[in-house]
């Protein structure tokens, strides 16, 4: 397996370390944010933000949410779905309190993690 194929597949797994934080455009919504690397995190920055991108953005950072349609069903976190059927508020809205949580740059309200989680506390920037 070469590095490309071992970090694809890393990215598949959801650690122990993802967390679960809370949208501030959608209040009674949560997103399943994958850890990722400093590296990761520089490459997302690049990539442009259209819809035809969008897919790209949201399968390395985010790994669950708790979207879902008019009739209660979960609305699928696929590539297909990101490209044809989800509003483009909700990905937008994802995938900006993602980056700003990963980045440290956003105070996004902390809901937990998957296993032992860290206090809010530590994951505030400092005033």
């Amino acid at each position: 397996m070469n590095r490309s194929e071992k970090r694809a597949a890393q990215r598949l797994k959801v650690s122990k370390y993802a967390q679960w934080i809370a949208l501030p455009q959608f209040p009674d919504e949560k997103i399943l944010v994958r850890p990722i690397t400093m590296y990761d995190l520089l490459q997302l920055q690049k990539i442009e933000r259209d819809e035809q991108n969008l897919w790209l953005l949201v399968e390395p950072l985010i790994a669950d949410w708790t979207f879902t349609d008019d009739d209660g069903e979960k609305l699928p976190l696929a590539e297909d779905a990101i490209r044809n059927e989800i509003p483009i508020a909700i990905i937008g809205a994802a995938i900006a309190a993602a980056m700003a949580h990963v980045s440290g740059e956003g105070r996004l309200p902390f809901v937990g993690t998957s296993s032992s989680a860290p206090s809010p506390e530590s994951h505030a920037k400092p005033d």
